[in-house]
């Protein structure tokens, strides 16, 4: 469900807009628990980021230590480690599972087509018999492309960002 975080938000999306959006941040999380990652890295721009910060608040990805800070390239870097066959830390794939809130629109800036939404969320990784539980809030960007939209930044802020991690090797 999407829900406005402020009723004087101005934003000139249509009820055909918000399903659209409904279903893109769906299959975003839907995708991922799929492993269908060639599939989940098409709903975002070309100029894509995704980033999860080191600490709470953080404000600049470039300058300071982030868990991750990717582009595109390195997103598909990354798929391409994943899908690999001979990626020995992968003989036992990692599954997940995604459990999002409802959608809270914060800001929408209608001259640039462009949207910010979260949602908290929990993620359940398993690999080999060991589960892990991560948690916090997802910020999406969002872009008006075409008829749609696309996902020009995730940023994860886990409620634990600060501790420490066993490698993380599968997108949050």
């Amino acid at each position: 469900m999407i829900i406005f975080a402020d009723k004087s938000i101005s934003t000139g999306l249509t009820g055909d807009d918000l399903e659209a959006i409904e279903l893109l941040l769906h299959r975003e999380t839907e995708f991922l628990d799929r492993a269908r990652y060639d599939e989940w890295l098409a709903l975002f721009t070309d100029d894509c980021r995704y980033w999860v910060p080191a600490r709470k608040d953080q404000t600049d990805p470039v300058n300071e230590i982030s868990l991750f800070y990717e582009d595109r390239d390195l997103m598909e870097m990354r798929i391409s480690r994943i899908q690999h066959p001979r990626a020995h830390s992968l003989d036992h794939p990692v599954t997940t599972s995604h459990v999002t809130g409802d959608r809270v629109i914060e800001a929408v800036n209608t001259d640039r087509g462009e949207l910010m939404i979260t949602t908290r969320f929990q993620v359940i990784e398993h690999q080999q018999g060991e589960q892990r539980l991560f948690a916090g809030v997802y910020r999406y960007h969002l872009r008006r492309e075409g008829e749609g939209f696309k996902i020009s930044l995730k940023r994860v802020d886990l409620i634990n960002c600060d501790a420490y991690f066993e490698p993380l090797q599968v997108f949050i």
